[in-house]
């Protein structure tokens, strides 16, 4: 199974979680069904908020204990490192079909 399987069944599985529309339910579904989720959000400062929307690893270690389904996340997402190739300057001739202002 690859990377992109398990992501997708993963986010299939949890679809439970993140369908439900943000200002078209008062209350989600799962804050019944997590509720000490529910209640460790609600706690959270917006320093907090913002901290672990800015850094995705912290935001994977902050919800595991709430869902253990979550912990392959990391390492599925984690892409391959390439080194940066310099392209040729293709020359003048590329911008010939391309609208708008060119540089002179």
């Amino acid at each position: 199974m690859t990377n992109l399987n398990k992501l997708d069944a993963i986010l299939s599985e949890l679809g439970w979680l993140w369908r439900p529309q943000p200002f078209k339910e008062s209350r989600p579904a799962w804050c019944e069904r997590l509720p000490q989720l529910t209640e460790a959000l609600l706690k959270l400062t917006d320093t907090e908020l913002e901290s672990l929307s800015s850094n995705h690893g912290l935001l994977i270690e902050w919800l595991t204990p709430h869902l253990p389904e979550l912990k392959p996340l990391t390492e599925l997402c984690e892409l391959p490192t390439h080194s940066l190739t310099k392209l040729k300057d293709p020359g003048p001739h590329f911008n010939t079909a391309i609208p708008g202002r060119k540089l002179e």
